[in-house]
């Protein structure tokens, strides 16, 4: 079985906990993970395709016992945090989706996902839109990490309810690349992370100034981004 480091990193930070729901497990390589190397007692695999379901089933039953599965494992065929009721697990692991998409989960099971400690998110698109969605709903992001996936490097983030009012930032850039980005242990990765950024934007601003002109104010705002990432690039 050929696992990325992006879910052996997910699979890292959630081996504390006892109870997980991974939502979306597709082929069942994370609950593998958890119950092979870490203390997790139950894992319970949601997803709305029962044909995935039944794949990771068939995965988990190559490495592990009937017994096993039948004490540690569920699968429920739902939505999101809909698998489950409040207080019923402590850790919600939602990887490989849209970050729209993971916060529409999020909102639909409010009183739910405030009964669970932990929530280690990989959205595969609009980051930035689910760390401003998390902020301010309450959520406190406490790590970020990075991780290579194949060509790519995801982002993973591990956020936790709480009470506090967190201030939100007008800035739509730090949330796409917030500053907690740079306590990354893999400053390696981190750099080839904020450089991939910046050709991006290189690219997009030689664009928009083409068709725009210098003076517009799209490409007053590209050259902000710029310089923000340009000023994370030299913390590092």
């Amino acid at each position: 079985m050929k696992i990325s480091q992006r879910l052996k990193a997910i699979a890292h930070l959630a081996e504390n906990s006892f109870r997980v729901l991974d939502v979306g497990s597709d082929h069942g390589y994370l609950p593998y993970l958890l119950l092979k190397n870490s203390e997790v007692v139950k894992v319970i695999v949601a997803d709305i395709s029962n044909e995935s379901l039944l794949k990771a089933k068939g995965n988990l039953e190559t490495f592990f016992d009937s017994k096993t599965i039948e004490e540690r494992v569920k699968f429920k065929r739902a939505d999101g945090l809909k698998a489950v009721r409040e207080n019923e697990v402590d850790t919600v692991v939602i990887a490989g989706l849209g970050g729209l998409l993971i916060s529409r989960i999020l909102k639909e099971s409010e009183a739910v996902r405030k009964t669970v400690d932990t929530f280690i998110l990989q959205p595969r698109s609009n980051q930035g839109s689910l760390r401003r969605y998390l902020m301010a709903s309450g959520f406190l992001i406490e790590r970020e990490i990075l991780a290579r996936d194949g060509k790519h490097i995801s982002e993973i983030i591990v956020a936790k309810n709480t009470d506090q009012s967190i201030k939100i930032e007008d800035n739509e850039i730090a949330y796409e690349l917030p500053l907690k980005l740079l306590d990354t242990e893999d400053k390696k990765l981190l750099l080839e992370f904020l450089n991939n950024k910046k050709e991006i934007e290189e690219f997009v601003l030689k664009e928009v100034t083409e068709s725009k002109g210098t003076d517009s104010i799209e490409v007053i705002e590209k050259m902000k981004r710029l310089s923000y990432i340009d000023e994370m690039i030299k913390m590092v």
